[in-house]
């Protein structure tokens, strides 16, 4: 009888926004399979809890820990070998899947498209996508930068043999989408303004409107300006 592979543990996010997020169709600006991704924004102190609601502390001080267990664990099995008349010391990955900026927390989280065993059938996966009720959401259209989200996700060791380097993915297995933004929905917090004190929409002239240029344009109803001063000595250019 085949032995059953056990699951990684499973793990849940609080309420944050999501950037840039593939959660309907993959990327593949990078990797011509596909990896449907989001980064997440939340507060610094952010904490963590299990699929079976069990708390994990700060999610940050989780993956720094994640890390450091997947360097020595590997290093347990690499570390002393040689490779290339080199002897191997297993050492913490370049890019980690969090940090830290200006009190917040961003969290990266990948699934590939499709996946390539070395033993076994390729296969094709995508993230399950909920609702605010907990309901399966098909989604006709991929949420955009500004949705408010819950991420579920594995937290996965992996070695680098090129550069012999260790660190975690955190792979990408449901979102539930509390607050979406869309294509047509978007605000202007998905874009990095807040609000201001100024023109706000519907405040426009009637476009029918009898509006002379001139006086618009010019303090001096006689002269139009150009913004530009004449001067016939600079030349053409």
């Amino acid at each position: 009888m085949a032995e059953q592979k056990t699951r990684n543990p499973r793990f849940v996010t609080p309420k944050g926004e999501l950037l840039y997020p593939y959660l309907t169709e993959p990327d593949t600006k990078y990797n011509a399979n596909g990896d449907f991704k989001a980064e997440m924004k939340l507060p610094e102190d952010a904490e963590l809890i299990d699929s079976k609601g069990k708390n994990h502390g700060k999610i940050a001080e989780f993956l720094n820990q994640s890390i450091d267990d997947a360097v020595e664990k590997l290093g347990e099995e690499h570390n002393g070998k040689k490779k290339k008349g080199k002897t191997i010391k297993v050492t913490e990955a370049d890019d980690p899947p969090f940090y830290l900026d200006e009190g917040h927390l961003f969290v990266k989280f990948k699934l590939k498209a499709h996946v390539e065993p070395q033993n076994g059938d390729p296969f094709n996966q995508a993230p399950a996508l909920f609702d605010a009720k907990g309901k399966k959401a098909n989604l006709s259209q991929n949420p955009w930068t500004g949705t408010i989200a819950k991420i579920n996700f594995e937290c996965v060791p992996y070695y680098n043999a090129k550069d012999a380097q260790a660190g975690v993915t955190l792979r990408l297995k449901a979102a539930q989408i509390i607050e979406p933004v869309f294509g047509g929905s978007a605000t202007g917090d998905a874009f990095g303004f807040g609000e201001e004190e100024g023109f706000e929409a519907g405040d426009e002239p009637d476009a029918d409107a009898d509006v002379n240029p001139k006086e618009t344009n010019s303090a001096d109803p006689d002269k139009e300006s150009d913004g530009f001063d004449d001067d016939d000595d600079e030349g053409d250019f």
